[in-house]
């Protein structure tokens, strides 16, 4: 007897997959992955502030708040299930990094504790480099998510290596974050093209492109020179910015 198909599953099926790769659900996946490597980075600015400067309450409340925000965003990613082979191990690391987080005091104890803070490296930089690794593989969702996005690397990277007391060793050399004069002839282009579309009024553009001149010579030579404050100051003034037109 022939093999009877039920005709309406597989066209569920196919129209299923076709939805999942199609153009619209990609730029929706691409938003929400924007979104948790955005609080991602500013976490990593957060926590390696407070851990610079301790006693400072509000720096740490600001940790706090920036942690809930990442955690809103990781269960809104992990919600959804993508299929990617990344997520996999941005799930498998968030884990991990959650039951350190509550099983210890992390904010409060993890540079004093050098096996703590190796481990908190290790599980977060993994979650980090996997969702880079997907957002990379499709278009930004717009130029200013990009440029933010940009902005979040090159600013999170260079404060967490000169706030650290291992500098640059506490990153693979591989790491494409550590190539910070890359980020910065980026970000340099993307400026530009800011400035040809018109996506963020001229008044705000000058002065995201001031603040940038400002530090950019200080970031790409981070090697030599170490101003993690005049950096941080200016580079969330400019995320703010960014963000505002997000």
């Amino acid at each position: 007897m022939p093999k009877v198909v039920n005709m309406p599953i597989v066209f569920i099926t196919i129209i299923f997959s076709l939805f999942l790769t199609s153009p619209n659900s990609y730029a929706k996946e691409q938003r929400i992955l924007e979104q948790s490597l955005h609080q991602y980075y500013q976490l990593n600015i957060n926590i390696n502030r407070y851990w610079k400067d301790d006693s400072n309450h509000a720096i740490k409340q600001e940790t706090v708040r920036t942690l809930e925000l990442m955690n809103q965003a990781m269960e809104r990613l992990l919600n959804k299930q993508y299929p990617a082979a990344e997520y996999e191990k941005i799930r498998n690391n968030w884990i991990q990094l959650n039951e350190l987080i509550n099983d210890t005091s992390f904010i409060d104890n993890g540079y004093s504790d050098v096996a703590l803070i190796a481990s908190y490296r290790v599980y977060f930089d993994n979650v980090r480099q996997s969702m880079l690794k997907r957002y990379q593989k499709n278009p930004p969702t717009s130029g200013i998510a990009n440029v933010l996005i940009l902005f979040d690397r090159i600013i999170s990277t260079y404060v967490e290596v000169n706030t650290d007391a291992f500098g640059s060793f506490i990153r693979s050399a591989t790491d494409e974050d550590m190539d910070l004069a890359k980020l910065a002839l980026q970000i340099d282009a993307e400026l530009v093209k800011l400035e040809q579309t018109n996506s963020i009024p001229k008044t705000d553009l000058s002065t995201i492109k001031l603040k940038w001149n400002f530090i950019r010579k200080v970031v790409i030579q981070s090697n030599t020179q170490s101003s993690p404050f005049i950096v941080l100051l200016n580079g969330n003034k400019i995320i703010k910015i960014l963000e505002g037109y997000y």
